[in-house]
């Protein structure tokens, strides 16, 4: 009885082990959420090492036929785990290898993550002038009135030149369009051949800025195939095509860390700031909206002037009794970067049901990021990305979010 006890023991040692690893394995969080790739050789070598550890054997020992069982176990379960891509995201990358991996081998690669490190470089000064904005006395207004009627802020205009100057170093951009500025912006000097277009918004929520709440930059790049003709013609290089031209948008949110979510098409991908090395490192790949959250994000103090209908729905799920059963609870910041940023993250939808927010430097830069993680971006009637601006400063209601 003794023997067979002691081979039992052994072999639900083995069993247990084998078990726990596969949980463990199991548990590793998929390379899509932005975890780095745990390889297949890696697990296997982890299975094989613990179903002979010495404290499992319960004082049995397991023979060379169980040690080519469990093998063969462990190769099984290697080989049924999907393979991982070679070229998954690292972590902790900057923005530029993140922008180049997901355009490698397009014509734009090395260029179009050129303008995303200017557009970097320009988050980065902006974040340290809002770190000190009260010792440097940017705090009020700077005295004027912008295109959109809105008084400016100091850290407005200081953002506003930040972005300018960036890009136009580059010798990529041809053209910026900006929400403090009435007209196109055309480099200094005139590029020849394919360029590049951007339109931002330098600091979205401003009016926060001195009781430090969140803001943010709003960023989209446009692809010029002739810059020289684009110029040439007069003509407005950001209202030639529906706003699903964009070819990369983002933002950075400036906050208790400094964030900045862009894309390229191929996902979207959160950085965060090292303030220690003055560069965004990949912290978060390919994130996706959840297909549905318990928030709305909306000015509660303009429920009078909502339509109808919404006044109904959000009446409705406040209290569990729309669709999905749950009740909705209100999340509202009045920044529009850091609405949004929530709901990226933990789902629901932010917006503005009036005709308030840009198309250009708003809507359709952060519908696209939206879009590219799973959600969705309407007006309340279409897709946002669908919508034709026809003229540069063109406002329209927004909804964005979760896609149920």
């Amino acid at each position: 009885v003794n023997p067979i006890m002691g081979r039992a023991r052994a072999l639900m040692g083995t069993g247990l082990a084998l078990a726990a690893s596969v949980l463990v394995f199991c548990t590793f969080p998929r390379p899509d959420r932005g975890v780095l790739p745990i390889r297949s050789s890696m697990v296997k070598l982890t299975l094989q090492s613990r179903m002979t550890a010495p404290h499992l054997m319960q004082g049995g020992r397991i023979t060379a036929c169980r040690e080519k069982v469990a093998s063969r176990h462990a190769l099984r379960l290697a080989r049924a785990t999907p393979a991982i891509r070679e070229d998954s995201l690292r972590l902790g990358a900057p923005t530029l290898e993140v922008i180049k991996h997901d355009l490698a081998g397009s014509e734009d690669e090395e260029s179009l993550g050129i303008v995303f490190e200017a557009v970097e470089r320009a988050c980065v000064e902006i974040s340290r002038s809002l770190a000190r904005v009260s010792i440097d006395r940017l705090t009020g207004d700077e005295g004027n009135i912008n295109v959109q009627g809105e008084k400016q802020k100091k850290l407005d205009v200081v953002a506003n030149e930040l972005m300018k100057k960036a890009l136009f170093e580059t010798g990529l951009v041809a053209a910026i369009a900006t929400e403090e500025e009435p007209d196109v912006i055309w480099a200094p000097d005139e590029i020849s051949g394919p360029a590049f277009a951007v339109a931002f918004d330098p600091l979205d929520g401003s009016s926060n800025i001195d009781c430090s709440i969140p803001t943010g930059t709003i960023f989209s790049v446009y692809k010029l195939q002739d810059a020289s003709k684009a110029r040439s013609s007069k003509l407005n290089p950001f209202l030639a095509d529906p706003s699903s031209a964009i070819i990369g948008s983002g933002y950075a949110m400036y906050s208790s860390a400094t964030s900045l979510v862009v894309s390229v098409g191929q996902g979207t991908h959160i950085l965060s700031l090292d303030p220690d090395r003055s560069k965004f490192v990949l912290t978060s790949a390919r994130v996706q909206v959840p297909p549905r959250g318990p928030y709305y994000s909306l000015n509660e103090g303009r429920f009078f002037d909502w339509p109808d209908g919404l006044k109904n729905y959000i009446n409705d799920v406040k209290q569990g009794n729309g669709k999905w059963g749950k009740k909705y609870s209100s999340r509202y910041v009045c920044s529009l970067v850091a609405d949004v940023h929530r709901t990226i993250l933990y789902g629901g939808w932010a917006g503005n049901p009036r005709p308030h927010l840009r198309l250009l430097f708003e809507a359709a830069p952060l519908s696209f990021l939206v879009e590219q993680a799973g959600g969705k971006g309407s007006d309340g009637v279409g897709r946002i990305l669908s919508t034709a601006p026809h003229e540069l400063h063109q406002r329209l209601p927004v909804f964005i979010g979760s896609s149920e």
